[in-house]
């Protein structure tokens, strides 16, 4: 099972089941219940306890039935890749130099790109630099269409060291 981590925090194992059943959902364009097991290691019950919670939010649905080799033919499953998105912000280079650019993204939960926007920024304080961040989110809302309430996380990467006692890059 693949070790997740936040804020390099330990996730709860509840936390590190969820994440590793979803990913192994989302590297398929359809699985089973047991091929889920089988990719991360869980127990079938587990899974299909995960997976039912999943189908009843609309974050995975049933696609159909699969080929069986003897038995019952086990249930395919498939991302729901509209049930939410995420925006991307890339701050660009540590030389921040007058006329480069800040790049974003809006990705479903496939990890498609639906939408990308490019814009210029200026040798700039925090006020000005948090200004342009949101005329590049408002672009790229505009651009991809998506419903602001489906955006399920942003991050913002920008290079350097972070300070975290003075909050500062």
């Amino acid at each position: 099972m693949r070790d997740f981590v936040v804020k390099d925090e330990r996730l709860s194992e509840k936390e590190r089941r969820n994440l590793s059943i979803l990913d192994a959902i989302r590297r398929k364009t359809e699985v089973s219940r047991a091929d889920i097991s089988k990719m991360t290691d869980l127990n079938i019950v587990t899974v299909s306890n995960y997976v039912s919670k999943y189908i009843k939010d609309k974050v995975v649905f049933e696609t159909g039935l699969d080929i069986s080799s003897g038995g019952r033919r086990p249930e395919l499953l498939k991302l729901n890749k509209e049930f939410g998105y995420s925006l991307g912000i890339d701050l660009g280079s540590p030389q921040i130099t007058p006329g480069s650019g800040m790049i974003g993204v809006v990705m479903d939960l496939s990890g498609r790109v639906i939408a990308k926007e490019k814009i210029k920024k200026e040798k700039e304080g925090f006020d000005r630099l948090s200004a342009k961040v949101m005329e590049l989110c408002d672009l790229l809302m505009d651009k991809s269409g998506v419903d602001p309430s489906k955006i399920r996380g942003m991050g913002i990467g920008i290079w350097g060291v972070l300070d975290r006692y003075r909050g500062m890059v």
